[in-house]
């Protein structure tokens, strides 16, 4: 019996990698009316895997086998192909949107199993053992170019994309220029800028896209070992001891896109008087995002309200402070005051490259036992098995939620004594909020250190194990003439 296969699953399911498909001699299946043998559990029936183990000799199994896909352009339901709708987002200068052409053979995958086998003793004992390993190498979506983006779409087939970019985007409330929209003043509303790749620290009015297909595996890449020994022996008839051993190491990745800021955090800091602005931004960012309207107000709840959000009113009951209050005024650690303004940026952190699920299940079983025929009518079998299985899943590369606010948070060191004075820094780090931080700079290109300490490590681990003690005596009552009449044996 296979104990439970995976702790952090719902169900008790056994791992059936733990099983030498080179020496299964045969599986049976039993449909229905099993739990008065194997337990309650068995229900709905159980699969039995005959293990061959009297095998005598040497054997070698081995596979090898990969994908081959030409990279064609395939058509789509529009008359176009995907390789058109790709070219179309490059067209718009959008980067990531490659894709491969011609011939690719990949996700190669070896499966390998030796098996060993003998008798001893003048044919009273018999052992063997065997020892298998399987490598799986990946395949991304990029190396399809009917996956190298998300198509979508029912007519106009296009590549999708998501606005949390490798540049980046943010959102800022921003009053439009002419006042052409219908009303008798220029209305204030959400507006996309991106980072300037070319001028670090401006901004560019419109956004870009992501392609986040390219990352994602069609296969996951695997590396399992599995090993295992049978061996018995006749000391008596009545006495044969037994055991068996079988072990099994399963490694695999998950991965998908970088992660990022998805639109987690609302607020940057803008100085009073040129006093403790962001020193990432430009003066041109400056204008844009420290401008009256976009200055935080009051808020709602945790969330922040800009002078010229539509929706902070100052009207009774609505909880908000209304476009005719003042900004707010924050002092830090320092001493130094400033206000917070709008900011909501989808950017995606390319930097620290994808998100990656690193699990790994580590499971053996032992059974120790004895059997044999007690006379001509009785015999019988015990055993006592123990087994177990440990699991461990690693997420890495995913961003703090708590721990991007902060690191937007930042102002040049005005601690004359500090051996950072004039440099960036947090301001958790003047008030000891959080002394560890490291500024984040969206407007350029963040520095590894800042990577590191927004990066956090998610891990579970778990263990199950099943021990199973168990006698049961089989009598030929037959020769005792105690049979049933429709049954051919006693």
């Amino acid at each position: 019996r296979l104990a439970p296969g995976d702790p952090n699953s719902s169900t008790q399911a056994a791992d059936l990698n733990m099983i030498p498909s080179s020496i299964v001699k045969r599986a049976e299946v039993l449909t229905g009316g099993a739990s008065s043998t194997y337990g309650a559990d068995a229900v709905a029936g159980v699969v039995n895997f005959i293990m061959d183990t009297d095998f005598t000799g040497v054997r070698l199994d081995g596979q090898y086998s990969f994908y081959q896909h030409n990279n064609n352009c395939p058509s789509t339901v529009n008359g176009g192909t995907v390789c058109s709708a790709l070219e179309a987002r490059q067209a718009q200068g959008l980067n990531g949107y490659g894709f491969p052409s011609g011939s690719v053979a990949d996700g190669g995958t070896f499966d390998g199993t030796i098996s060993i086998g003998t008798k001893f003793d003048d044919d009273r004992g018999h052992a063997m053992a065997y020892f298998g390993y399987r490598k799986v190498k990946a395949i991304t979506q990029a190396r399809r170019d009917y996956s190298a983006c998300g198509l979508s779409g029912g007519g106009a087939i296009t590549c999708g994309g998501s606005a949390t970019s490798a540049e980046g985007n943010v959102l800022i409330f921003e009053t439009f220029p002419d006042g052409s929209d219908p009303g008798t003043a220029p209305d204030i509303t959400t507006t996309f800028f991106t980072f300037d790749q070319d001028n670090p620290g401006d901004l560019l009015p419109g956004n870009t896209l992501y392609n986040f297909n390219p990352t994602n595996y069609f296969q996951r890449p695997v590396e399992r070992y599995i090993a295992g020994a049978f061996a018995n022996y006749e000391v008596t008839p009545a006495i044969k001891p037994y055991l068996e051993f079988m072990f099994m190491d399963d490694h695999t990745l998950a991965q998908i896109a970088p992660s990022g800021n998805f639109g987690n955090t609302f607020t940057i800091n803008c100085g009073i008087g040129g006093v403790g602005d962001n020193p990432f931004m430009s003066d041109q960012a400056r204008g844009i995002i420290c401008d009256d309207e976009n200055l935080i107000n009051g808020f709602l709840g945790n969330f922040p309200l800009a002078v010229g959000a539509p929706y902070n009113t100052g009207e009774p009951g609505s909880g908000t402070p209304g476009p005719a209050a003042p900004p707010l005024v924050f002092t830090d650690g320092a001493g130094q005051q400033y206000n917070l303004a709008y900011f909501n940026p989808l950017r995606r952190n390319v930097e620290g490259g994808p998100r990656i699920a690193d699990l790994t299940h580590t499971s053996f079983r032992g059974v120790l036992g004895t059997k044999g025929d007690l006379g001509p009518v009785w015999s019988y079998d015990a055993y006592y098995q123990y087994g177990r299985t440990n699991y461990t899943l690693v997420y890495r590369n995913e961003f703090s939620i708590s721990r991007l606010n902060r690191a937007l948070n930042v102002v040049n060191d005005p601690r004359v004594d500090s051996p950072t004075f004039g440099q960036p820094v947090c301001r958790s780090v003047l008030d000891q909020g959080d002394p560890n931080c490291v500024p984040y700079n969206m407007f350029g290109t963040p520095s590894d250190a800042s990577i590191d300490y927004l990066n956090i490590f998610g891990v579970i681990e778990g263990k199950t194990s099943e021990q199973v003690a168990n006698i049961n005596f089989t009598g030929a009552l037959g020769d005792y003439g105690m049979q049933l009449p429709w049954a051919e044996d006693g």
